[in-house]
């Protein structure tokens, strides 16, 4: 006696939905291609993130560089107009000690008038 849930024809095999289902193997090919096809598609997708990563990467070494060299020259200027006001303070002295003092005050790197 066959079950009222499957029942097997020379057409396929009906499922306890009633659905006729035919050709398993055939399903299971097309499963196997949807899989493959999706690990392809998460491959493509993950080797594209990989290189948006690494240029994104160099960017902020660009950057970095960037900014390395930028606090590099601006510690050099500070450093060439502090040497400069060093120079410049015994002819400040001349003026008298308010000049200098309203310098030093203006700049730690001088020191007070003698």
């Amino acid at each position: 006696m066959t079950s009222p849930a499957a029942t097997s024809s020379a057409q396929g095999v009906r499922g306890a939905d009633g659905t006729q289902h035919r050709g398993g193997r055939g399903r299971d090919q097309r499963a196997r291609g949807l899989i493959r096809a999706g690990q392809a598609e998460a491959q493509r997708t993950a080797d594209a993130g990989n290189r948006r990563i690494a240029e994104l990467e160099a960017e902020v070494a660009r950057v970095r560089e960037a900014m390395q060299q930028a606090v590099a020259e601006q510690e050099a200027c500070a450093r060439a107009a502090n040497d400069e006001k060093v120079n410049i303070q015994p002819g400040l002295e001349f003026f008298g000690q308010e000049a200098v003092a309203q310098v030093v005050q203006d700049s730690a790197k001088l020191s007070p008038p003698r």
